[in-house]
């Protein structure tokens, strides 16, 4: 009864306040109609309302007890403002705390609005626009509070505070870069607006770096000019899909995928785009590329290797062929002439055979790692010399000269004598193949110090400049066709390459077409402890190397037969 009286009480003041208003205004109406229209408005209004005073409620308007979910006025005028709510209001602060820091602001300002959290009756979260309006009567501070459900627009305005944060989430957490940029139209993009996290850890910089710079800066200098080609289109057709390569800050390379698209952000035209690191695809695609080739090379090998097989092998049947038919008509039609001849045929076609042969082993054992030289200290000088000597007789039997030429005359150094003669011979046995009558054949060896180096020069037909990088490469051949002036299975300069690297050393050539090559061999010049040179028997020897001549120079035909 005492809150009724008190209500009533204060109705009738804020009528009288109102009263004394009118009247000075327009003489003064009655009193009680403005009590009634007071009233009313409190108790018809479709917002809940609470009439508070002292941090109390004492009235609220059938709304709010709607609002919240009670059943008369009796059963919610019993609670505090702050029990209405969840304990913890969403910013963490507790609501007894917070509602009382409210209350102060209005008193402080005459009203205060803000946004909270209520509970009702069946303890459901009612998200609530409040208006607390300070009413100061007779000394007593009255504030009536009015209350709007805002849990539908909270929702929303949730839902796209949680848009935002996924989107952010996406922006930052995706595995591709994406920069969104302004435009200068024809002078190209302009700064950095935005860009996200991978971008950043990928690139070096840091976000506020990358803010101040243009997409530009971010490409490698042979590619810049391409920027401008590449926006003119964007700006054009409003999209544009391009590659280019960007630089870190460290100064890594990039290779990048970019899907621009034009926007207009606020009234002005923006650039969201998506670069995709794709350099491993271009080194897969590189990889794959060149797998592809090598697979081609090997087909063209196993198709020259089969050729080389049945080529010597038809030769020596067909030999064999023509001595059965002499033994068949009897020895009066064969003299021993014909048949040193036959025999030094089939004898160089079962050279060329063991040649081949030894080749793929020795190549297939240094692929593996099972290929050893037999380091030991040797004169180079007298190594090289010997077997250059060795070949003189055969190569000026062909009409082309050969010389031997050094500025030292002895240098001892760790090799292995075998392995550098069969180099040797390769080399030699090429530069004749590819020599014609009247040409020269030069060895040099060259004192440089700590290397030493070999020179074996032709004036033969050369190799084509686009050639010279792929001549030691496995299965390579200047001509590849069966039908080849000189025969060959492509791998023996690989294999040359192979034994001079086994010895630490390099080999390289020189040619121009039509004046002829020259092979390169630089070896360093290192000591092996506690091994000299092997001895052997001078005839052993000597058959040894001649047969180790005849087996490299076996791809020559014309070998007096």
């Amino acid at each position: 009864m005492e809150n009724k009286m008190n209500i009533k009480d204060m109705y009738q003041k804020v009528g009288n306040l109102n009263e004394e208003i009118q009247n000075q205004e327009d003489g003064g109406k009655d009193t009680n109609i403005h009590n009634w229209l007071y009233k009313m408005a409190f108790e018809k209004s479709p917002d809940a309302m609470l009439m508070l005073e002292d941090h109390r409620i004492i009235d609220c308007n059938e709304s709010a007890v709607r609002y919240f979910g009670y059943d008369t006025k009796r059963e919610l005028l019993k609670y505090m403002p702050y029990e209405l709510s969840p304990v913890i209001q969403p910013d963490g602060k507790p609501s007894m705390v917070k509602a009382l820091e409210m209350i102060i602001q209005a008193e402080k300002n005459g009203n205060h609005r803000f946004e909270w959290v209520h509970k009702n009756k069946m303890g459901q979260s009612i998200f609530t626009e409040v208006v607390l309006t300070l009413f100061p009567i007779e000394n007593r501070s009255v504030m009536s509070a009015s209350l709007r459900d805002i849990t539908e627009n909270n929702k929303a305005r949730l839902a796209l505070v949680a848009s935002e944060q996924k989107y952010k989430q996406l922006f930052h957490n995706a595995n591709d870069m994406i920069f969104l940029h302004a435009t200068n139209g024809d002078k190209g993009p302009g700064k950095i607006i935005e860009a996200n996290d991978i971008a950043c850890m990928k690139l070096g910089y840091s976000r506020e770096e990358l803010l101040k710079m243009t997409p530009r800066e971010l490409n490698t200098e042979n590619m810049k000019k391409f920027v401008s080609r590449n926006t003119e289109k964007l700006l054009k057709e409003r999209y544009a899909t391009f590659e280019t390569v960007l630089e870190a800050k460290e100064g890594d390379k990039i290779s990048v995928e970019i899907n621009a698209h034009v926007f207009n952000m606020q009234g002005k035209d923006v650039v969201l785009s998506v670069v995709r690191d794709i350099t491993e695809r271009k080194e897969t695609m590189k990889l794959l590329g060149e797998t592809i080739a090598y697979d081609k090379l090997k087909t063209e090998f196993f198709a020259n290797i089969s050729h080389e097989l049945r080529t010597p092998l038809n030769v020596m049947f067909g030999t064999l062929q023509l001595l059965e038919l002499y033994l068949q008509k009897g020895n009066e039609t064969m003299n021993t002439r014909d048949i040193e001849r036959h025999v030094k045929r089939m004898k160089q076609n079962g050279y060329r055979l063991l040649r081949l042969v030894n080749n793929l082993i020795d190549i297939t054992k240094i692929d593996s790692g099972y290929y050893e030289v037999n380091l030991q200290s040797d004169d180079i000088v007298r190594l090289v010399e010997n077997i250059t000597l060795s070949v003189a007789e055969y190569v000026e039997s062909k009409g082309i000269s050969l010389e031997f030429d050094t500025d030292i005359e002895e240098k001892v150094l760790a090799c292995d004598p075998d392995t550098l003669e069969r180099v040797m011979l390769n080399l030699l046995a090429n530069a004749m193949k590819f020599t014609n009558p009247g040409g020269m054949i030069k060895v040099n060896v060259h004192d440089k110090a700590e290397h030493i180096v070999i020179t074996v020069s032709d004036t033969g037909i050369g190799i084509p400049k686009e050639k010279l990088n792929s001549i030691f490469e496995r299965f390579r051949q200047v001509d590849k066709s069966l039908t080849r002036s000189h025969e060959g299975s492509g791998i023996g300069l690989s294999l040359v390459r192979s034994l001079v690297e086994l010895h630490g050393g390099t080999i390289t050539v020189e040619s121009v077409v039509g004046k002829g090559s020259s092979f390169i061999i630089t070896l360093p010049v290192k000591s092996v402890k506690d091994k000299t040179q092997e001895d052997h028997p001078i005839g052993t020897e000597k058959q040894s190397k001649i047969e180790r001549i005849h087996v490299e120079f076996s791809d020559i035909y014309s070998i007096n037969i």
